[in-house]
């Protein structure tokens, strides 16, 4: 028999089961509002993310997520060729290390073009004392930290670091493409039409937004 001082534990666990209840709702809610925003805003630019802020202090940052999902996984030996061990860790799923992502992402979207990090960063209006950090720091998978290194190091607004990070971003999933294709091919150039279409038929890639929501005098981890 359940004892009487308990009653009022389980009660409160009601009501805290209700509040929460309600509370999840409301979060998705507003997380779907301030998700349908930064899709708007991020849509046709060079950016990966965006932070709005409150006055009090507040802030949360829209991100986007590309997600690489294997569907037809007998095609992946073809697709990556002589490079697939380092490039497909086989499990009872299929699932594509790093590299391969960012090769499968970058064809899906077409966000690669012709290039170098070295060749950007030499374009850049800035000492060599920071264009040779700027060639240690700018890694093309890493938006956010390579707009920030390029606002602290080359001096550039916001905007233009977003397009520069964005450019460094497509020139290294070339270097990736390229290195793939001359390794199972020799001539990168001929074979980008066939990886295109073996990249399309062998996985499907999805974007969506992920928010990271950080409370006034808190930092990010």
């Amino acid at each position: 028999m359940l004892k009487p001082e308990l009653y009022s534990v389980i009660d409160r666990l009601a009501e805290i089961e209700t509040a929460f209840t309600a509370l999840s709702a409301e979060k998705d809610r507003l997380l779907a509002e301030i998700q349908t925003m930064g899709e708007q805003d991020l849509t046709d630019t060079k950016y990966k993310s965006i932070r709005y802020s409150s006055p009090k202090g507040n802030s949360v940052k829209v991100t986007t997520v590309d997600t690489v999902k294997v569907t037809s996984p007998e095609l992946l030996p073809d697709v990556f060729g002589t490079l697939y061990d380092s490039m497909v860790k086989e499990k009872a799923q299929y699932s594509l290390e790093k590299s391969a992502k960012i090769i499968s992402v970058a064809l899906w979207y077409q966000e690669y073009c012709q290039g170098s990090i070295a060749e950007i960063v030499a374009g850049l209006d800035c000492d060599s004392g920071a264009k040779k950090a700027l060639l240690k720091k700018l890694k093309g998978t890493d938006f956010d930290k390579d707009k920030t290194n390029l606002e602290n190091f080359a001096g550039l607004d916001e905007t233009t670091a977003s397009d520069i990070a964005f450019l460094v971003h497509e020139v290294t999933a070339w270097q990736a493409i390229s290195s793939l294709m001359t390794a199972n091919h020799g001539n990168a150039n001929d074979e980008l039409q066939k990886l295109k279409i073996g990249i399309n038929s062998a996985v499907h890639v999805s974007r969506s937004y992920k928010t990271t929501i950080t409370p006034a005098e808190t930092e990010e981890s």
